[in-house]
């Protein structure tokens, strides 16, 4: 069957059963999670909201997301700050990214400043920078067409932005038909469907890394994707073609293609399904991941009913393992997002959970303060 085909990925992971088998982390150092801000001292509730630290401001930046309101979804368009003490909604100004969920967001260190590839319902794309105070639209040449879903990070190898996957919201016909064929799992009669594109931003400029889209193996959306310090790379995990995870991992060379990462003591990647969060501890160098739901070990697919990821994971560029974590950790969430405040040394975490209802959460060294100046003495510091 054609690479194009969507059918060929469901085949496949009968045969690839991972064990959701935890190994407890053993660094000899105790995390401790913290509750910082309830549902009434932070945003509304909502998914797949786009989260960052903004290393060059010292706060972590979030937009948009989608609710649910009255049985029909809705997207937003709010900006807001955590700065460790709470959080502060921006005055929306009258250019600014549109209301989305599901859009790709990260710290560009060349750029000094927070990126958002932004796309709408309409399939028009964009690329903003946040600075400090408002959105500045970045007048990018040769973008990649509409897309939902794709993932972000920044490539500190190539100093730019890096984007991958996605489910392409643009007509077929606007896209080359053999790139269609190679680059788009499903193909034209599937409406394009998911991405298998590497894009670079530097600068002003896209560019394509793999034309031919040889690797990874499978298009996908909502994968993954962080830069790796400890390996020096870009790292691609998980990801959905329809609702069925495709559990491997993948770790970008300096030619722009993909190479399979397997954890080198063979362990396995956790059952992962949708609407966890992650973050990359570069003090540590390591991924922490929490939230969202485990998929069904028989075929990858939802697991009835929902089994919600409560644990803390970690994968430190040789295996995964359940870090151990004190205090008020979240539990039974159907949304996380994070990020990794490197000034103050925490994981920052905004969940939603069922109702809904969101609230705010930070993990760091049992014994050391999570707390801005301002709330220590009064938010239960450590």
């Amino acid at each position: 069957m054609k690479r194009g085909s969507v059918f060929i990925v469901f085949g496949m992971f009968a045969a690839s059963v991972m064990p959701q088998a935890p190994a407890t982390g053993a660094t000899g150092e105790v995390l401790r999670w913290e509750l910082v801000a309830s549902e009434a001292e932070g945003p509304p509730a909502r998914y797949s909201p786009c989260f960052a630290y903004d290393e060059n401001r010292g706060y972590a930046l979030l937009f948009g997301g989608g609710i649910v309101d009255d049985a029909e979804p809705r997207h937003l368009d709010d900006t807001w700050r955590w700065d460790g003490n709470s959080w502060s909604v921006v005055e929306a100004a009258p250019e600014r990214p549109a209301a989305c969920y599901g859009a790709g967001m990260t710290y560009d260190a060349s750029r000094e400043a927070v990126v958002m590839y932004e796309w709408s319902v309409n399939a028009q794309t964009a690329v903003w920078a946040w600075n400090g105070d408002s959105w500045d639209k970045i007048a990018a040449e040769d973008p990649p067409e509409g897309r939902t879903n794709s993932s972000v990070t920044y490539d500190q190898a190539r100093a730019s932005m890096l984007m991958y996957g996605g489910v392409a919201v643009t007509s077929p016909t606007v896209i080359d038909e053999q790139r269609v064929e190679d680059c788009f799992l499903g193909g034209a009669e599937f409406g394009i469907g998911f991405a298998n594109e590497t894009w670079s931003l530097a600068g002003a400029q896209w560019e394509i890394l793999d034309p031919e889209c040889r690797t990874p193996t499978f298009g996908r959306a909502s994968p993954g994707l962080y830069y790796d310090y400890g390996l020096g790379a870009p790292v691609l995990f998980a990801g959905l073609v329809l609702d069925t995870v495709i559990p491997d991992m993948w770790q970008l060379d300096e030619t722009g293609e993909w190479t399979r990462l397997l954890p080198r003591d063979g362990g396995a990647l956790p059952r992962l399904h949708s609407g966890y969060g992650y973050a990359y501890d570069r003090t540590r160098e390591r991924l922490v991941l929490t939230g969202g739901a485990y998929a069904a070990e028989q075929d990858y697919r939802p697991q009835v009913p929902p089994a919600h990821i409560d644990e803390l994971w970690a994968f430190d560029g040789d295996a995964w393992a359940v870090l151990p974590a004190e205090g008020s950790p979240p539990h039974s969430l159907e949304s996380a997002a994070m990020v990794y405040d490197v000034r103050r040394d925490v994981v920052v975490l905004f969940g939603t959970t069922s109702g809904p209802s969101s609230r705010t959460w930070e993990l760091g060294p049992a014994g050391a303060s999570t707390c801005g100046a301002d709330r220590c003495g009064g938010c239960g510091c450590r």
